[in-house]
């Protein structure tokens, strides 16, 4: 069935699921001037054999408005799980971030009544491809945290506790997100949780 789906389908399909990211007064009409750190990130997604057409660079923006955090904690940096920083966010201020995630982790961090830390969000496919070889697993080149659909985070201080593990869930969950599910049973050597808006 999806042998017979050409090339400008899939294009547009991808444009599709991406639309919902350029909203907040951002535009994705091809006509958008972008500036040249734009231009290279959509660049990037070219490279990685996704349609620059799907990935217009006025999609990438340089701010989302957070009530409990800054731009740059969601495209500046990731922690991997060895504490190892790692540079995801070479192009900030520029970043590919839904609204959705920058609303639901705000709505998680007020349900959980304390300071979260963004361990990983945005990630270019480069920086994504660095996370893979730093960390030892291969987060794919369709990761959610390439498309701004995705942040990694915990509490302050280290590893979750049984407690705060099942009050962040429930706080997911409230907010419409979704956990992935290797982060939905506790561990003691759990350093974070992923979750998708």
């Amino acid at each position: 069935m999806f042998s017979r789906i050409g090339t400008s389908t899939w294009s547009l399909l991808a444009l599709f699921l991406l639309a919902e990211v350029a909203i907040d007064g951002q535009s994705d009409e091809v006509g958008t001037p972008c500036v040249s750190e734009q231009v290279r990130l959509s660049a990037e997604y070219e490279n990685r054999q996704w349609s620059s057409k799907s990935i217009h660079c006025s999609l990438f923006v340089s701010n989302r408005n957070s009530t409990y955090f800054e731009w740059r904690e969601f495209v500046d940096r990731t922690v991997s799980n060895t504490g190892v920083g790692v540079e995801g966010g070479r192009h900030s201020p520029w970043g590919l971030v839904s609204p959705d995630v920058v609303r639901g982790l705000d709505a998680v961090r007020e349900e959980f009544g304390g300071p979260l830390v963004i361990t990983s969000g945005y990630r270019c496919p480069k920086g994504n491809s660095q996370v893979a070889a730093t960390v030892g697993s291969d987060p794919g080149p369709r990761s959610p945290h390439i498309f701004g659909k995705a942040v990694d985070f915990r509490p302050t201080g280290g590893k979750l506790t049984s407690d705060q593990h099942e009050k962040l869930l429930n706080a997911i969950v409230n907010s419409r997100g979704t956990v992935a599910p290797r982060y939905r049973e506790y561990s003691k050597d759990l350093t974070h949780i992923h979750a998708s808006w």
